[in-house]
């Protein structure tokens, strides 16, 4: 069963995070991050044992008393979901298509604008990221609340 608890709190966060403040692309990167990044800097998740590590590349971590995972290790464990459930909720291909960015992207190079991370970063304001993120995780929350697989 998936970390119910886990989850709210993640929703809550996001709740009270602007829009130009989450970026799928990273897991952190100046004052952006994506879904995880936000709860690996969270006090909340630090006290649980979720945090990120800063080293040549950030990254998610989990630490229990008999274990010590990074990645998407940490946050398949922590959230106690699958890979597949890790993709579908909080990676960028799950909420934008590679037809979606390319649009975009046509869009920017008329505008003389080809930044691949200007290109992701007006793709996720376009679609309204943040808000999607919360309504397939309060989906996913409820589902597994009321027992439906």
């Amino acid at each position: 069963m998936p970390n119910i608890e886990a989850f709210n709190k993640l929703i809550e966060i996001l709740e009270s995070v602007p829009d130009t403040e989450l970026d799928l692309a990273s897991w952190r990167c100046g004052t952006t991050a994506c879904v995880i990044g936000h709860a690996a800097y969270d006090p909340w998740f630090n006290k649980m044992g979720f945090r990120m590590v800063l080293c040549c590349v950030n990254v998610p971590e989990y630490v229990t008393e008999t274990n010590r995972l990074s990645g998407w290790a940490a946050v398949d464990t922590f959230f106690d979901i699958t890979d597949d459930e890790s993709a579908f909720l909080f990676t960028l291909d799950a909420y934008i298509t590679k037809k979606e960015l390319m649009e975009i992207c046509d869009k920017q190079q008329n505008e003389g604008k080809l930044s691949k991370f200007s290109v992701i970063r007006r793709a996720q304001q376009e679609r309204n990221i943040r808000q999607l993120v919360i309504d397939r995780l309060r989906e996913f929350v409820k589902k597994h609340q009321l027992g439906v697989e």
